[in-house]
Parts: structure tokens; sequence; C-alpha cells
């Protein structure tokens, strides 16, 4: 069996040890922990069919109705890993969204 390595691609690489296997099962875990926000459709009065969000800014739109909460509130796996981002970056990630799939029907929209 041979060892994953970093791998070069055309638009970036894959560091198969940016984050150690720990890092990873706990940042999955925290991810399935996670409240989900499906907004309700004004008009109809029905939940949006697609996916389900949690998202954490340093926006200051962070209201109960967007489904925005502070970075600076987040869990401690979403910091570290904004961390990390951010150093490899070399630029502050302000931004994070989990996308949580119900089911074969979930989406995201058009963007």
């Amino acid at each position: 069996m041979s060892e994953e390595k970093r791998r070069d691609f055309d638009w970036g690489y894959y560091d198969p040890f940016f984050l150690s296997k720990g890092e990873a099962d706990a940042l999955f875990e925290m991810a399935k922990a996670q409240p989900r926000y499906r907004p309700i459709i004004k008009r109809s009065g029905y939940h949006l069919r697609r996916c389900a969000s949690t998202c954490w800014s340093v926006r200051d739109r962070n209201d109960d109705s967007v489904g925005m909460i502070p970075l600076e509130d987040a869990p401690p796996e979403i910091i570290s890993l904004q961390r990390k981002l951010s150093n490899l970056a070399g630029k502050e990630v302000n931004y994070f969204s989990l996308q949580a799939y119900e089911n074969e029907r979930d989406h995201i929209g058009w963007h």
C-alpha cells in the first residue's frame, strides 16, 4: 500500500494531511450536531426545499432570520479550521457555511 501524499493540480493542490484524522472526525461530528436552518417561503408558508444550513460569519448580518451566527460564537472545530485556512490563504477567512442534505431531493440553489 502506498503512502498518500500531496497532489498538485492546475487549480491548486490536495494535501491529505491538512487535517489530522482526529481533527477531521471532530469536525464531522460537530457538523452533524449543528441545528439546521431551513427557511419558510413567505408566499406559500412551506419550508424551502433546499439543503438546510448553519452559517458563521464576521459580517454584521448576524440575525436569526438568515441563520447566521457570529464567527466568534462558532464551535472550537470551526475556529480551529478558520485559523488553519487563514494561515494557508495568507488572509483572514471570515465566513463558514455548513450545508446539510436531508435526502436526495435537497439541493443548493443556483449561485
